[in-house]
């Protein structure tokens, strides 16, 4: 039995938008070793995770992961938080967008193998909720992976946006797999988007000192990092585990299954005609 062994390394760095410095980690794991057909080639790739908030609201816990815990297989994860208020008579809004293009080669381990089949997943864990009596909106764009050649777009799976309007509340837990699809040696790009936002009205007028300030919030991170003025949005889902929550693609690279003997049909004979 071969030794494997896991490599795992991170670059941190720093998004920056007029006041907000906001923390952006890209890492990379890896498994040494492994006897598979066929093997991922990480390559280039840029990544961002871009917010824009006024001053009642906030983003909190961007990250984007890129992990390869196995040769043939790769995982994404992007991960954040918006929420926003109406403090100080204003309307809140926080957005954050992600993006990313992955640039990977597949290669194969010996020569000889059954064609290679890609297989892609996608799955989005969060809430999203509105304070009451009063609230705002929070809405998550469509959550998206495509694997292309060239200009050639192979697979793609999109998990459907999603919205709770004043005083609703949801937990997302979305799952969606692509059609596996043949591919043959060569360099590839996996693109994958995802968005989350809020806003909050204003308090009405006749409400000089409101109890609740309407608020929204969506939360894609298992540590969203909020101030504890914001612990009323967030209560409803105060016990809900956030150890999966964000966006993740998973990609692996298999061989194509091996035909059934029975379903082997020999050609029709030919028939001589005199």
């Amino acid at each position: 039995m071969g030794m494997h062994s896991v490599v795992r390394w991170c670059l941190l760095g720093c998004v920056w938008v007029p006041g907000l410095l906001l923390p952006v980690r890209l890492c990379a794991q890896g498994e040494i070793g492994a006897a598979v057909p066929y093997r991922i080639v990480l390559r280039s790739r840029t990544g961002s995770a871009v917010p824009t908030s006024n001053r009642p609201g906030k983003v909190a816990g961007s990250q984007i992961e890129v992990l390869q815990p196995a040769p043939d297989r790769i995982q994404i994860f992007m991960r954040g938080g918006v929420i926003a208020g109406s403090e100080y008579r204003l309307p809140g809004m926080a957005n954050l967008e992600f993006l990313l293009h992955q640039e990977f080669d597949i290669v194969a381990t010996k020569p000889g193998q059954r064609p290679a089949q890609l297989l892609l997943t996608g799955q989005l864990i969060g809430t999203m909720q509105s304070s009451r009596p009063q609230g705002g909106v929070a809405e998550q764009a469509p959550a998206c992976a495509a694997v292309s050649a060239a200009d050639t777009k192979l697979t793609e799976i999109c998990i459907k946006p999603h919205t709770v309007n004043s005083t609703e509340q949801q937990f997302i837990n979305d799952r969606q797999t692509a059609e596996p699809v043949q591919v043959v040696e060569g360099r590839y790009t996996l693109h994958q988007a995802f968005g989350i936002s809020a806003n909050a009205p204003a308090p009405p007028a006749c409400q000089v000192f409101p109890r609740i300030v309407p608020a929204a919030s969506a939360v894609f991170t298992p540590e969203p990092k909020f101030d504890s003025r914001w612990i009323y949005v967030l209560s409803t889902f105060n016990s809900v585990p956030r150890g999966n929550f964000g966006f993740a693609v998973e990609l692996r690279v298999v061989d194509s299954p091996a035909a059934a003997p029975g379903n082997f049909q020999p050609p029709a004979p030919k028939v001589e005609k005199d």
